[in-house]
């Protein structure tokens, strides 16, 4: 029981703070965009609905890219300066 009180702390607190910066039609855009972020000192995260890739994504909302919350908007900037 303790492990879940634990999971749930975390959970709730990391969630808080996250904001999806871009929506990708496919993961390898998403993790070029991270792979951006990240060497602008900005830690991102890729979220896909896409049952481990057992689904294409197109069927689902795309893939999102999550950043901390205070890092947002330079995140955006970073992605609107560098569109490929």
């Amino acid at each position: 029981m303790r492990s879940i009180w634990r999971y749930n702390i975390l959970y709730n607190t990391c969630m808080k703070s996250v904001k999806t910066v871009q929506s990708y039609p496919s993961r390898i855009e998403a993790d070029i965009a991270k792979g951006l972020l990240r060497s602008n000192g900005i830690e991102a995260t890729v979220v896909a609905d896409d049952v481990g890739g057992l689904y294409p994504v197109t069927l689902s909302d795309g893939v999102r890219l999550n950043v901390d919350q205070q890092d947002a908007v330079k995140a955006k900037k970073i992605l609107q300066a560098n569109i490929w």
